[in-house]
């Protein structure tokens, strides 16, 4: 007959129950340190231990009261090879796209984050940007406008 120690298996269940937890807090502690004023162009943030590139600027597409997407801000401003998140807060796919319309002979050769989901974000890095201005629209909803501008 074997004997068990119920206190080993209750401070291994304790432990465990303490690293779910405590990774669920560092998640929140995440989210809330890096809330952002949407209307603040210069957002400067880490967003990984692995990565190196600091995020420059958060792009939000959103909905207005209308229904209509908008970019938030619809301006940004960045350095060369800096990162920008972006954000989908929309109800439906939307891309960041360089370009004034789908017409626009540059469109999306510059850079195009393709469709990206609603709540999904996407990392882009400008090593490919020279300094300019560099307009762009959603491929879903080409009305929607925003520029970035690289020094």
């Amino acid at each position: 007959m074997y004997k068990v120690n119920t206190s080993l298996i209750t401070i291994i269940t304790f432990s465990t129950l303490m690293l779910v937890v405590g990774s669920a807090l560092m998640t929140v502690d995440t989210r809330q340190a890096n809330a952002v004023d949407v209307n603040d162009t210069t957002i400067h943030s880490t967003h990984s231990s692995k990565e190196v590139t600091p995020i420059a600027a958060i792009i939000f597409i959103n909905e207005d009261k209308n229904q209509n997407i908008v970019f938030v801000p619809s301006n940004v401003t960045i350095n060369v090879g800096e990162e920008i998140l972006i954000l989908n807060n929309a109800t439906s796919d939307q891309s960041v796209t360089n370009g004034a319309s789908p017409d626009d002979q540059f469109s999306g050769k510059f850079f195009d984050t393709e469709l990206i989901k609603p709540g999904k974000f996407v990392e882009y890095a400008a090593h490919n940007l020279s300094p300019g201005e560099y307009t762009y629209y959603s491929k879903a909803s080409p009305q929607s406008i925003g520029k970035i501008i690289v020094n």
